[in-house]
């Protein structure tokens, strides 16, 4: 079993690895359910710690006046230090960061001539591998915040890119409120997305969001089924091929959560198309199932009579930044319909 440290920096130049102050700790699962690594998962002070590392380093010369082409070169060795450990979820991981590392010694800041009428402000601000591409790229520092499931290693200048494993409710949770903090970027549900925007508000934060969820999407009685099939399995075809084959949850709690929501859809009476049980056998697998609003291998169905029905049902549904339907003239329905927050 491999022990993961997370790493810990001081306030001078120069890193270390080191313990967290907490003795929490996530374990992660394979789908052979074998405990593989201790996590130890960082605490409100140990946020702090970092946060404060890396506003050093912000305005250290080693850092700050690095030049362009030696920035480049630090970033296009991290894309191979990415490459190496490669495996299909990260090939477009390494193309971006080294699309921006490419722009390293062409960013300066200034004002970009257009027309005689117009000009363009470039304004460096700090924007994980699109968003630490180009923060990076702007000289930003970085503090990662990943999922306490998630073991991190990397390579980069002392104090510039920090990562941290935690809870998000303690480690995101601080890190988000830190003064020193002065954007944060988030991916996830659109709840948490809520919680963070509330937090930053106090200190009128920067913040980028990638949340969402599963998104309504309404098939009328003259729809063309195939297309309707076709569009429905769109959201969930970035990294699947093209067999039947669900990968596992990523934690015991996901998979605890997600048998629970199916075990109240069942006692509340819906009705179930399909699966709807674990897999047997070792590791997290869970048939597909169809009828249930969660996280997870699952889907909801039902049905409608009107029109105005359908508008009413999915507009109570919570915010969603697509909504998708079918019928053969769409155009008035989709005066009706809304996507996005607010």
């Amino acid at each position: 079993m491999a022990r993961h440290r997370d790493q810990s920096l001081r306030q001078t130049p120069g890193t270390e690895w080191a313990e967290l102050a907490t003795a929490n700790q996530a374990f992660n699962q394979n789908s052979t359910e074998i405990q593989i690594a201790e996590i130890h998962t960082a605490s409100p002070e140990d946020v702090d710690t970092v946060v404060q590392t890396a506003k050093y380093f912000l305005k250290h010369n080693s850092w700050k006046h690095i030049s362009g082409t030696h920035q480049g070169m630090l970033m296009a060795r991290l894309a191979d230090l990415i490459d190496v450990a490669l495996n299909e979820d990260l090939s477009e991981t390494v193309s971006t960061i080294c699309y921006y590392s490419g722009w390293a010694d062409e960013t300066f800041g200034q004002a970009k001539s257009t027309t005689s009428t117009k000009f363009a402000y470039t304004l460096r601000q700090p924007i994980v591998a699109w968003r630490l591409g180009p923060a990076l790229e702007c000289r930003n520092t970085v503090v990662i915040k990943a999922a306490e499931q998630t073991l991190l290693t990397i390579f980069f200048p002392p104090g510039v890119a920090n990562l941290l494993n935690g809870y998000g409710r303690i480690a995101g949770a601080t890190l988000v409120q830190h003064p020193l903090v002065d954007k944060a970027a988030f991916a996830g549900s659109t709840a948490i997305a809520s919680q963070i925007l509330k937090m930053a508000s106090v200190g009128l934060k920067n913040i980028t969001f990638k949340a969402g969820g599963k998104y309504p999407l309404l098939v009328f009685s003259d729809s063309d089924l195939e297309q309707v099939a076709k569009w429905s399995n769109y959201g969930i075809m970035i990294f699947v091929p093209k067999d039947t084959f669900p990968g596992l949850q990523v934690t015991k709690d996901q998979y605890d959560r997600v048998l629970s929501y199916i075990d109240i859809g069942k006692s509340d009476g819906a009705t179930l198309l399909c699966g709807g049980k674990a897999q047997r056998g070792k590791g997290l697998f869970i048939q597909p199932t169809v009828f249930a609003y969660l996280f997870g291998p699952a889907v909801s169905i039902s049905s409608f009579k009107t029109e105005y029905e359908a508008i009413r049902s999915q507009s109570g549904m919570g915010n969603f930044m697509t909504r998708a339907h079918f019928r053969a003239s769409g155009l008035r329905l989709a005066t009706g319909v809304f996507a996005g927050p607010g």
